[in-house]
């Protein structure tokens, strides 16, 4: 069965992506060229997101990460969701954040 060994999101600027990534969901950079505007980020648990310089076209993915309690992390790293945490269908709670290409 393959594996899944990333999602890659086509950004505006690579760089200020990659800060974003880093310092509000604590990705790890695993592999850069800046050249080529491509950012390798990881989790440290297997996942991993690919930024790619281009033309972003947000609206199309939707990036979903697993956090023990979302407010204290929320907090820890000073992000402001875009909306209230809320409860969803399913039974766990959600908010959703933007990167500065609005994913």
């Amino acid at each position: 069965m393959p594996t899944l060994f990333m999602v890659e999101i086509v950004v505006a600027d690579a760089a200020a992506s990659r800060d974003w990534y880093a310092a509000a969901l604590g990705l790890r950079v695993e592999l850069e060229d800046p050249a080529a505007g491509f950012v390798l980020l990881a989790d440290g648990r297997g996942g991993r997101v690919a930024l790619k310089r281009g033309t972003a076209n947000p609206g199309g993915i939707v990036l979903h990460f697993e956090v023990a309690d979302v407010d204290a992390e929320f907090r820890a790293r000073g992000i402001v969701a875009d909306g209230p945490v809320t409860a969803s269908p399913e039974g766990y709670r959600e908010a959703f954040l933007r990167d500065p290409d609005g994913y």
